[in-house]
């Protein structure tokens, strides 16, 4: 069967057409599942990092009871000897 070279260009045109937007579709579903995975990561990053509370590494210790009498800033410590404050040039 003989086929009229001008309809054979115009189908070989169209089968291109055709690869050619498949393709350009495909492209654009892949940038979108990607760009759908990046943002699902970037919202899971966000929502870790506003949940974790900082912990720290080890407990904290309460530091041993002093031996020393100790008093107020400014008071003195109960029971211990007063002194007089000089003058000078008195």
């Amino acid at each position: 069967m003989n086929m009229d070279p001008s309809l054979k260009l115009v189908s070989d045109q169209t089968s291109a057409d055709e690869v050619r937007g498949r393709k350009r579709r495909n492209q654009r579903i892949a940038a979108s599942v990607v760009g759908i995975v990046v943002s699902m990561l970037v919202t899971a990053g966000l929502i870790g990092a506003l949940q974790s509370g900082r912990v720290p590494a080890d407990r904290p210790t309460e530091p041993p009871p002093s031996t020393e009498r100790v008093g107020f800033v400014g008071l003195p410590p109960e029971g211990a000897q007063l002194s007089t404050p000089r003058a000078e040039g008195w």
